[in-house]
């Protein structure tokens, strides 16, 4: 039985448009971008009626290599609701490459990076406004040592992102088929499933920017097609587990873990 919708592939330039604001950067020197959601008649005509909404497991490209996979699980209550690129994806690119002036770190992570490198972005970090880059509360996009390392390796590129540019970001989208796979789930109850096939696919590909890939095993060599199989692959286990009632894949909604 196939529990699968068909996969989404969608190009950044047929998503998003970079706008530059360098009179208002952000913490630091260089965070200067935002993205909005603006997508273009064609990739409107790939979404359909309802192929940008619903839950599903993403991967996020640059110049054809994964860099991060994630899952969504549509908005409010209704499975058939949402909206993951203009949701999720735009924020990736903005924290991915440390452009956005939206950008936060850990003061503990700033500390990490000043002590062991010494590269353009880590003296920029060093530069800014330290108060305001290491806030807890209040930057909208808080990122890790493992997206600073992708953004440092391509400095050299993201230090000059523009809209051309967003023709290197890809992006493709696996969902459930909610006909067949996880049927009667709410999205409170979807969403553990979604985690744990996101859980597996991250162990299998490495995406240098995902927070459990250890820095020994990140890969940045992963195309699209293999991608997609992948998350296709595991998503059908979780979901045949499911359907056919095994222990090991009968998930509470994390609000009942207590």
């Amino acid at each position: 039985m196939n529990r699968l919708l068909p996969s989404v592939r969608l190009n950044g330039a047929d998503l998003f448009v970079l706008h530059e604001d360098r009179e208002r950067p952000g913490a630091y020197p260089g965070a200067t971008i935002s993205i909005r959601y603006a997508p273009s008649t064609g990739a409107r005509a790939v979404w359909g009626e309802t192929h940008h909404s619903g839950p599903g497991v993403y991967g996020c490209f640059w110049k054809g290599e994964l860099f991060y996979i994630g899952t969504y699980a549509g908005e409010r209550g209704d499975l058939e609701d949402g909206n993951v690129a203009g949701q999720r994806w735009w924020k990736h690119i903005e924290g991915m490459t440390f452009r956005s002036r939206k950008i936060g770190i850990a003061a503990s992570r700033l500390r990490w990076i000043e002590e062991r490198h010494d590269t353009p972005l880590a003296r920029l970090l060093s530069s800014g406004d330290r108060s305001r880059l290491t806030k807890k509360h209040g930057n909208g996009i808080q990122v890790q040592y493992s997206k600073f390392l992708f953004a440092d390796r391509h400095w050299s590129d993201f230090s000059a992102l523009d809209q051309d540019m967003m023709s290197l970001f890809d992006f493709v989208y696996v969902r459930p088929d909610p006909e067949t796979a996880f049927v009667g789930l709410d999205k409170s109850s979807v969403d553990p499933h979604l985690r744990a096939v996101e859980r597996r696919v991250v162990e299998d590909l490495a995406p240098v920017c995902n927070a459990a890939t250890r820095l020994e095993e990140q890969k940045e060599m992963h195309g699209a097609g293999h991608v997609v199989a992948t998350i296709e692959r595991r998503m059908t286990e979780q979901a045949d587990g499911h359907a056919e009632g095994h222990t090991d894949y009968q998930l509470l909604p994390r609000r009942k873990h207590r």
